[in-house]
């Protein structure tokens, strides 16, 4: 078996038994500009294909694991291990973009959860109160799920509140810059008047913080012990994998 870890990014896109083509209102007809080429294509049996454009691809030794308790969109997305993660030695703007632990979340949703909780990008997790963690993680999960209710894949709302924007909701200038951790830096918006540099020190309600709402006072055994229960792992049928390059 061969195991493909796909990840979509801003633009990437996914094409069921059809290749994309350049538009035909595009404004550049020269001859030169050719079809986009897929980065990989799967063939399945009846001729029936997948085509994925624009994604990053990594081969993986072992089956993937669907862990829900990851995925912001559910409801059973782990609150205390995310706010655990999150008050770490590192820029928020970066660990905020995890996808082991912030599945879902991109770049327009690191920004707007960001804007929303005041946090500056790059404080540092270890300086995030408890219960400003917790904030950060529920504005994250409900811009993450107004976009999928209101939004479409090329326009997350009618409007947005930081990311693109010249002024705040308040009327400041908003600044831009590409910020994040190491190698990893990504575009983001904010505000130095509503979102500034904190030397918060850690909450000592944190233990608090990290139960998982709704439970009877027990903590959430994927924070203590470090070793959760992952579900087991699916199963896919058998495919031709067809690499046709980087792609564009």
């Amino acid at each position: 078996h061969i195991w493909l870890r796909y990840h979509f990014g801003m633009w990437g896109t996914l094409r069921v038994n059809e290749l994309k083509t350049i538009s035909n209102s595009t404004l550049y007809r020269a001859s030169y500009i050719q079809d986009p080429k897929p980065r990989v294509v799967l063939h399945f049996e009846r001729g029936e294909f997948l085509a994925f454009y624009g994604c990053s691809v990594q081969q993986i030794d072992s089956p993937p694991i669907l862990d829900d308790r990851t995925d912001v969109l559910q409801d059973s997305f782990n609150i205390g291990k995310s706010i655990s993660f999150l008050r770490q030695e590192k820029p928020v703007c970066y660990l905020l973009l995890n996808q082991r632990h912030f599945a879902g979340v991109g770049n327009i949703v690191k920004n707007e959860a960001l804007y929303s909780a005041r946090i500056h990008p790059m404080q540092m997790g270890t300086s995030l109160s408890a219960e400003k963690a917790l904030e950060l993680v529920k504005a994250a999960r409900n811009f993450a799920k107004t976009w999928v209710e209101d939004g479409t894949a090329y326009s997350p709302m009618g409007t947005l509140n930081i990311y693109c924007k010249k002024t705040c909701l308040l009327g400041h200038k908003v600044q831009r810059d590409m910020l994040g951790y190491g190698d990893f830096t990504r575009i983001t918006y904010w505000c130095s008047l509503c979102q500034p540099l904190q030397s918060t020190a850690p909450s000592s309600e944190l233990e608090a913080a990290l139960q998982l709402p709704g439970t009877s006072g027990e903590k959430n055994p994927d924070v203590v012990d470090g070793s959760p229960n992952l579900p087991t792992a699916k199963k896919y049928p058998m495919v031709v994998l067809t690499e046709t390059g980087p792609g564009s």
